[in-house]
């Protein structure tokens, strides 16, 4: 009896165009937000266009140049308590699975069925939803503009999130699983196709990106919502005072500042020894599990130091606010505590 296997490949299907990297010169810093845009499309949803306030929802390039400049203003986040991240269990819990039993696993809380798994991070106000029986061995026939129409609806009409004042929504991808199907012991594929879709929405302030800050949408095989995520902090206060930005370039940065050089860099190395493949510059959202009460302004890139091409690139955080570090920049990971009170109700 021959056996067959499938493996899962999830590969980025860019929404608009073509990506481009820098080969070892990186063009100057853009600064105007209009650098991001890579196109639109219309939302056909009524929900979906309350939602994000507009009738056309933005495309966000994969690779850009943007980077602010000048005095820009820092952003209060509002930190959830136990009190606050269980209304949003509760919420989840209401409208996906209200057979699902409520418990704690140390920084999160839960909810779980056989239907679905639900959490909220205590750190950040962080929450998943999945639904249990959903497969990606279902093939599917969708578009991906028709997934992105899906997974924006599904948005709209639940309510997950709230946009603040200054607030906008915007796509910033979509992937998509690929399934190919091997004899066991072989490596050429009898069959591939195409199986679920994720779909991320990303947010501006003021026109400057939240780095880090998404929406995850799954649409599976039958067009059906199967997962979704959100890394979303509440800002609470949107002016706080105006810091001024650096205006180095990124590879000086990287050269010549000590508390960067700790880690991963742990020696100076000359600035035409280093080459930035990429940057995501914008205001910095911390990980999920870190207590985070200010975004401030600052960039993700990806470089590699030293001559050699298969030297493997790194990601690094850099501040673009003067005098703070990086690991100042993202705040604390959160405290362990007991959650008995909070389910005291």
């Amino acid at each position: 009896m021959r056996w067959l296997s499938c493996c899962c490949v999830v590969l980025m299907v860019l929404v608009a165009g073509c990506e481009r990297r820098a080969a070892t010169l990186r063009p100057q810093p853009i600064t105007s937000p209009q650098a991001l845009d890579d196109g639109e499309i219309a939302v056909d949803s009524a929900p979906a266009r309350e939602w994000i306030g507009k009738e056309r929802i933005r495309v966000r390039r994969g690779s850009t140049n943007y980077r602010p400049t000048g005095k820009i203003a820092l952003l209060r986040a509002e930190e959830p308590t136990d009190q606050t991240c269980r209304a949003t269990l509760i919420n989840l819990v209401r409208r996906f699975d209200s057979g699902a039993k409520i418990y704690y696993m140390r920084d999160v809380l839960a909810a779980k069925s056989d239907r679905a798994v639900i959490w909220v991070n205590r750190g950040s106000g962080s929450f998943k939803y999945v639904r249990a029986d959903a497969s990606h061995a279902i093939r599917s026939n969708i578009p991906k503009e028709q997934a992105i129409q899906i997974a924006l609806d599904f948005l709209g009409k639940n309510h997950l999130i709230q946009r603040s004042s200054g607030e906008e929504i915007d796509l910033v991808g979509v992937s998509e699983v690929m399934n190919r199907v091997t004899r066991a012991g072989e490596t050429e594929p009898l069959e591939e196709f195409r199986s679920d879709y994720y779909v991320g929405f990303g947010r501006r302030f003021n026109g400057i990106p939240v780095i880090g800050s998404r929406l995850v949408v799954r649409v599976d095989g039958k067009g059906d919502v199967a997962m979704v995520e959100g890394y979303w902090r509440r800002i609470a206060i949107q002016r706080l005072e105006r810091v001024e930005t650096r205006s180095e370039a990124l590879e000086e940065l990287l050269a010549g500042d000590v508390d960067l050089r700790k880690r991963p860099i742990a020696a100076p190395i000359p600035r035409s020894k280093i080459t930035v493949l990429d940057a995501k510059c914008g205001y910095l959202a911390a990980p999920a599990d870190y207590v985070q009460d200010r975004l401030r302004p600052g960039c993700r890139v990806l470089y590699r130091a030293g001559n050699r091409a298969n030297e493997e690139p790194s990601w690094i955080t850099i501040p673009l606010e003067k005098g703070v570090a990086a690991d100042a920049m993202l705040g604390s990971t959160v405290k362990q505590g007991k959650l008995a009170q909070v389910f005291a109700s």
